[in-house]
């Protein structure tokens, strides 16, 4: 199987600490590379290796932890072009804890609107715990 590119980029980011300590030794001796293309091919009974996806989580984690980031950074410049031209912004969102910086909290439910309110404590985009 050929790797896509984001697969391709986490294998790159992946390092030797991401790594089971029980499947250390072999990946110190045939290298990351070489350690996820047998896991691509050993699925037998008499040998087993992870799958690729788990042997690149921990370098898909810190990458999401980074987009994250990258997501309050977006966060702060809606916060400062509101602040200084007043603009109305509408964000629709999945994630709770962003509506804490909101003047005003309108959730929706099966297309219905179901709570309504000022929010009376609100909080700086670069303070939201997420």
């Amino acid at each position: 199987m050929v790797p896509d590119e984001l697969t391709r980029a986490l294998i790159d980011e992946t390092t030797l600490d991401d790594i089971s300590e029980s499947y250390r030794p072999v990946v110190e001796i045939i290298g990351i590379e070489k350690f996820i293309e047998l896991s691509e091919y050993a699925k037998g009974d008499e040998l087993y290796f992870p799958k690729t996806e788990n042997i690149i989580a921990p370098a898909r984690n810190r990458r999401i932890k980074k987009e994250w980031n990258g997501s309050k950074e977006i966060l702060r410049l809606i916060e400062q072009v509101n602040q200084k031209y007043g603009n109305t912004i509408i964000m629709v969102t999945h994630n709770d804890a962003i509506k804490n910086m909101a003047d005003r909290v309108v959730k929706l439910r099966d297309g219905q609107i179901r709570k309504n309110y000022l929010n009376e404590s609100k909080v700086a985009a670069d303070d939201l715990d997420w």
